[in-house]
């Protein structure tokens, strides 16, 4: 019971992690609309080709992890990442030691968390960065002449 409360811990822990990464993506969507929605078509080639490629990048990620919200109905995408971490309350509520396949699959969704926030940390630190510094250095209009 004392490894499985150390596993169960670490998975929450990790968990929590991911839910913040999600959040982080969830408001680079945000600002990415704001900022899309204030600068208009008036830019430069370089800010729309900049703009394009954050947002093929943020569709990307969100295809892999999120459900996608415009189909309707009972969906689950079963190579969404939200998927393939549902069996997780098989750890976390646990009343009884891990099993060999609990184990196993502590192990499979430790290891997506952990691709998973190397994917979101490379896309904040250096794409999401870009961007932001180039929509920083650009002078948004935020009236119509």
């Amino acid at each position: 019971m004392k490894i499985k409360q150390e596993k169960t811990d670490l998975l929450i822990t990790k968990l929590d992690e991911l839910d913040d990464a999600l959040g982080d993506i969830r408001k680079c969507f945000e600002s990415y609309k704001l900022v899309k929605k204030l600068t208009g078509d008036e830019v430069s080639d370089d800010f729309k080709e900049a703009s394009k490629n954050v947002k093929s990048e943020l569709d990307r990620i969100s295809n892999l992890v999120f459900r996608n919200e415009s189909v309707q109905g009972i969906y689950y995408p079963s190579d969404a990442l939200s998927v393939k971490m549902g069996g997780t309350y098989s750890i976390t509520g646990a009343t009884q030691p891990l099993t060999t396949n609990q184990l196993q699959k502590y192990d499979i969704y430790m290891a997506l968390a952990d691709e998973t926030l190397e994917m979101i940390h490379t896309f904040m630190d250096m794409q999401w960065q870009e961007y932001k510094e180039l929509v920083n250095k650009s002078e948004v209009n935020l009236f119509s002449e």
